[in-house]
């Protein structure tokens, strides 16, 4: 769905590392704001090819990196032989969008995309605007050991070269600025994941009160947190005196498996097609908060210190209290508080903040509304969508 009206960009080419239909966090995010552009405007180079019928709007197409041997593919000497293709991936985007002439080059320095957008960007000689999610030393654990030192380094000649910038959070943006410092306010921005406003639902009746009713728990997309810090909270839960059911839609080999107490019922469900699809069905299952966790470990403190969930944006939407299971400095905790749409599940008055948000009814009303304000001010599809075009022309000059 085009954003239509006045919203316009310089003509601009999209580099990610992942496909364009990929389904999950920054995938999605970047999506939706896609989705928002004028499509004559946008090309979109992808190194990895879709998997599934979803097509960008925009012009745009695939560029493989040539695969090594299967044996190989997840160790680092896969990711340094993608890496040395890179000025030749970089030449071949160049070629196939020349006659697009773009003015800015947007990339999201992640994996091979850092070295191969900031090469495309120079073939042009044009400028580079970067989409950070996440910081890039939280990929300490997921990228190969050996090719950590490489990743971390083109992220950070990516971020130097670039002129302007946006970022998932004001904690990330901070973090930021010690690899780039310099950046002027009008050259970056906040830009959390967003919801169109119509997908924003109205608060319901508050949750009824007594132990006979069931309360039910919305959770959607990847865990961030451990199995350890999953079975304290489904502990948590057990204690409380009424049944509670946990509606998860999760890729079930990213969701700990872990037994959960008498009280306490976990329910896969099969994945939904679209937030729209995903809004409805927990209103008609009469989801009554959702559950964020993120890790309390210090030594991956800093994802949840500066990074930002997708499914905040859904949770908010939805207009249920958000229960956000990490620590008191997350970033997604500050965002919750700020705007009074949850709870912190935390210390040892955790179990009793969790019996009063289901007992309570003005409280959960309050932090209903709460959620939706944050949908409707700070995760604004289309105001963000108009924020960032701004940026994107200033960037261009």
């Amino acid at each position: 769905m085009a954003f239509m009206a006045a919203v316009d960009i310089p003509r601009t080419l999209l580099v990610t590392w992942w496909p364009a239909d990929i389904r999950y966090a920054g995938g999605a995010a970047i999506r939706r704001i896609v989705e928002r552009l004028p499509a004559e405007r946008l090309a979109w180079a992808s190194l990895r090819a879709g998997s599934t019928d979803w097509r960008p709007p925009c012009r745009h197409r695939a560029f493989m990196p040539r695969p090594v041997h299967w044996r190989l593919q997840r160790t680092a000497l896969a990711a340094y032989v993608e890496e040395l293709q890179a000025r030749r991936l970089a030449r071949a985007i160049a070629a196939w969008a020349r006659d697009f002439d773009p003015q800015l080059v947007w990339v999201l320095p992640e994996l091979g995309a850092s070295a191969v957008g900031r090469h495309v960007a120079s073939l042009l000689g044009r400028p580079v605007h970067v989409t950070v999610h996440d910081a890039h030393e939280t990929a300490r654990r997921r990228v190969a050991c050996g090719y950590y030192p490489w990743y971390a380094w083109q992220v950070k000649q990516a971020l130097r070269s670039a002129r302007s910038a946006d970022a998932i959070s004001e904690e990330l943006l901070a973090h930021l600025q010690r690899h780039r410092p310099g950046w002027r306010p009008e050259q970056a921005m906040v830009l959390p994941p967003s919801m169109p406003r119509e997908l924003v639902q109205e608060v319901r009746e508050p949750v009824a009160g007594g132990v006979a009713a069931c309360r039910r728990i919305g959770f959607c997309g990847s865990m961030r947190n451990s199995p350890r810090e999953w079975a304290e909270f489904l502990a948590l839960l057990g204690r409380l005196p009424f049944a509670v059911e946990i509606l998860a839609w999760a890729y079930e080999e990213l969701f700990p498996r872990v037994t959960p107490p008498p009280n306490v019922q976990v329910r896969r469900e099969p994945y939904a097609v679209s937030e729209a699809e995903l809004l409805r069905t927990w209103r008609t299952r009469g989801v009554h908060a959702a559950y964020l966790g993120l890790w309390k470990d210090p030594a991956r403190r800093l994802f949840a210190r500066t990074s930002l969930s997708a499914k905040l944006a859904t949770y908010a939407a939805a207009a249920v209290p958000v229960i956000v299971d990490g620590p008191g400095d997350a970033a997604a905790w500050r965002l919750v508080a700020r705007y009074d749409a949850g709870i912190l599940c935390a210390g040892r008055t955790a179990g009793a903040e969790l019996e009063r948000l289901f007992t309570d009814a003005a409280l959960w009303e309050r932090l209903a509304q709460g959620a939706r304000r944050l949908a409707l001010e700070a995760m604004n599809l289309e105001r963000n969508v108009e924020r960032f075009a701004d940026l994107l022309r200033r960037a261009a000059g």
